[in-house]
């Protein structure tokens, strides 16, 4: 099973989804490098694939998918930031919820996201609000 680094990325009540152009999106993030802390990863990864520089980057749990074991980080985006789609990512969206019925999310990317409501953000991640806020794509 191959490691990953996963990145929660948050600005205000909105989470921030990747995609390469597949018809899916997903959080941001990829594969730890051998002797790669997973932390270091999260950040290189980010950058990558957004442009933005995250500070401090914190664990939140591990995640087992079918091939990849994901390292959960959390980072809150400040305002002043303004990621843009780098490398093999081709859009961005801030969104409210995976369950988006606009949005076709990756199966690890809306169970991560399931857990990471359920436990970290029952009152700042609502479910119930399914809109898109904003999206940006090249």
């Amino acid at each position: 099973m191959k490691d990953r680094a996963t990145v929660i990325c948050r600005r205000r009540d909105e989470i921030l989804l990747v995609t390469r152009g597949n018809g899916r999106w997903a959080l941001p993030g990829g594969a730890i490098r051998t002797g790669e802390l997973p932390a270091d990863a999260a950040r290189r990864e980010f950058v990558e694939e957004t442009g933005a520089t995250p500070g401090e980057v914190r664990f939140l749990f591990f995640f087992g998918g079918l091939r990849k074991r994901h390292h959960v980080f959390s980072w809150t985006m400040p305002e002043d930031v303004t990621p843009l789609p780098s490398n093999e990512i081709v859009g961005l969206v801030w969104c409210r919820s995976a369950k988006d019925p606009e949005l076709a999310v990756s199966v690890p990317t809306r169970e991560i996201l399931r857990l990471y409501a359920g436990r970290f953000a029952k009152d700042t991640f609502p479910e119930r609000d399914p809109e898109i806020a904003r999206a940006s794509a090249p």
